[in-house]
């Protein structure tokens, strides 16, 4: 499967709006953990979807998808762990979007970094406080 999704979201701007929209379903399933658990190839994920955001000819339509599913990588930590290792390059590719006309896109585009902002707050390495 996960070459299957490999294949499908590295498809030409074009043709990859159907395929962004499973890609982005699949990201809500539990098994989405095993999709990014090798940094690698999780980032090479987070590239492939940045493409999309960066190509001039790419369609509103195909742009919202692309940021839904780097909002939707927010849901497991190992998503989180390749988003943050490849923040400068997906806030480079998402920040043109915040001034889309359409209301979709840029909402989308917020919400991935409404999504970092918490991401960057949350103290995971503080000790737990027993009172």
């Amino acid at each position: 499967m996960s070459e299957l999704l490999d294949k499908l979201i590295q498809l030409p701007t074009d043709k990859v709006f159907p395929c962004l929209d499973l890609y982005r379903i699949f990201l809500c399933h539990p098994d989405a953990t095993c999709h990014s658990k090798k940094y690698e190839e999780g980032s090479h994920h987070v590239n492939s979807i940045c493409a999309h955001l960066r190509d001039k000819s790419a369609g509103d339509p195909a742009k919202m998808l692309a940021l839904r599913c780097l909002v939707n990588m927010f849901k497991e930590h190992t998503g989180i762990f390749v988003l943050k290792g490849n923040a400068e390059r997906v806030i480079e590719s998402v920040a043109p979007h915040l001034s889309n006309p359409k209301t979709n896109v840029r909402e989308s585009a917020i919400t991935v970094f409404l999504n970092f902002s918490i991401t960057f707050l949350q103290k995971n390495d503080a000790p737990d406080r027993k009172i």
